[in-house]
């Protein structure tokens, strides 16, 4: 039925602060940090911490073994006094140079007890080091809001995550069944969703929040066609944010860095793959693609398949883990369909079509990983490549 009760309210003098501070604590009660506190406080009764139980904890648990002692010296009974007076609520217990748990967390969640070096901190707002050395805030199938095998997607879903500071988002294109290309989790039951609309959305949220860049992270498993048209909606839409073209001043050059984001501000980087154009020693006739990955089943409902596939994007190509557990669980989903090769006529603008959304790629090139020793040899810092530890070590 229609919601009821939405106005309704608790007057004060029924749901005081202290009841709210208490429904406040059970909400987001914290069980592991209760059972640390408690084994400090050994046998007390009352579980409270003393000043000199307090000074072994921040001397044997807390401190970093790495510090000199002379810039940093140990804690000592004097200071243990002092945070006990700052951090603990109850002025009883404070009196006494006594901890109770609602203190122990003031103390771990406040600036004396900071999860990195005070020094560190403002090289946060170091903008000017080359965009590789940053770690990004991402998002892994952004268009799911559940399951990811039989949930649903969301064009809003990316509004919401650049409104929250995210600066990677992914894109997992498909051919849709009426010529205009869709996103969806392929070979699984999730919804599709316009591209169309996804890169509206992203037009009008990726710089709300911050004008640093945004990296929009594509898997691409359309024909050559529906990539023109995601090419032509990402310049459309776009505008003068897309980055469709290497800085004057950082080329795309073997040992040349990327540019930090200070000089990327309000730019929208597409991720990927490059098609590069090669001769072919046989026939003398240029090919395109790259041959890194090879090609995978054409997904149900495809009228085209593209010749040089990009739906195996690097993270595909690393074997990873969790590609492969994701890709196991939809094996009995996945379907092929048989197709006649495209005439003559199509073959040269599907090429030409491909060209397009290539175009827009350079920074963020995805790269089959070889070994380090390769990488490092060709020190390309716009290629990427994404793979697990195993496949690092081996």
């Amino acid at each position: 039925g229609f919601p009821s009760a939405k106005n309704d309210a608790i007057s004060p003098q029924k749901f005081t602060f202290e009841d709210f501070f208490n429904f406040y604590k059970n909400l987001t009660q914290r069980s592991e940090i209760e059972k640390i506190f408690e084994e400090l406080c050994g046998s007390s009764k009352r579980k409270l911490m003393t000043a000199p139980q307090l000074v072994d904890f921040l001397n044997q648990m807390q401190r970093d073994p790495r510090l000199n002692e002379i810039l940093h010296p140990y804690a000592n009974p004097a200071r243990s006094k002092d945070l006990i007076s700052q951090y603990e609520p109850n002025k009883y217990n404070a009196a006494r140079a006594q901890l109770s748990l609602d203190g122990f967390l003031r103390y771990l969640m406040s600036e004396d007890n900071p999860i990195m070096a005070t020094s560190k901190i403002d090289l946060a707002d170091d903008m000017d080091q080359p965009l590789a050395h940053y770690f990004i805030n991402s998002s892994h199938n952004t268009y799911l809001t559940g399951h990811q095998l039989t949930g649903k997607s969301s064009v809003e879903i990316y509004r919401q995550c650049l409104l929250a500071g995210c600066r990677c988002v992914e894109l997992d294109f498909w051919n849709g069944r009426t010529e205009e290309p869709v996103i969806v989790h392929g070979y699984t039951f999730v919804p599709e969703i316009s591209a169309r609309e996804v890169i509206e959305a992203i037009a009008e949220s990726a710089f709300k929040t911050s004008d640093y860049p945004v990296i929009l992270s594509f898997e691409n498993h359309c024909n050559p066609r529906q990539q023109a048209k995601i090419a032509q909606y990402c310049r459309d839409y776009f505008g003068d944010m897309l980055l469709d073209t290497p800085l004057d001043s950082h080329q795309l050059e073997p040992g040349i860095h990327l540019p930090p984001p200070s000089l990327l501000r309000r730019k929208i980087i597409i991720k990927n793959k490059k098609k590069h154009h090669k001769k072919s020693v046989a026939s003398g006739k240029v090919a395109t693609g790259n041959g890194d990955v090879p090609h995978a089943p054409i997904r149900q409902g495809s009228k085209d398949s593209n010749p040089d596939d990009e739906d195996n994007d690097e993270d595909d190509s690393s074997s990873s883990g969790e590609e492969e557990e994701e890709g196991a669980s939809v094996t009995e989903m996945k379907m092929q369909l048989q197709e006649k090769p495209p005439d003559k006529v199509s073959t040269t603008k599907e090429t030409e079509a491909v060209a397009e959304i290539s175009a827009l790629v350079n920074y963020v090139q995805p790269v089959h990983f070889t070994s380090f020793e390769v990488s490092e040899k060709k020190n390309r810092y716009y290629e990427m490549s994404s793979f697990d530890e195993k496949q690092a070590t081996t």
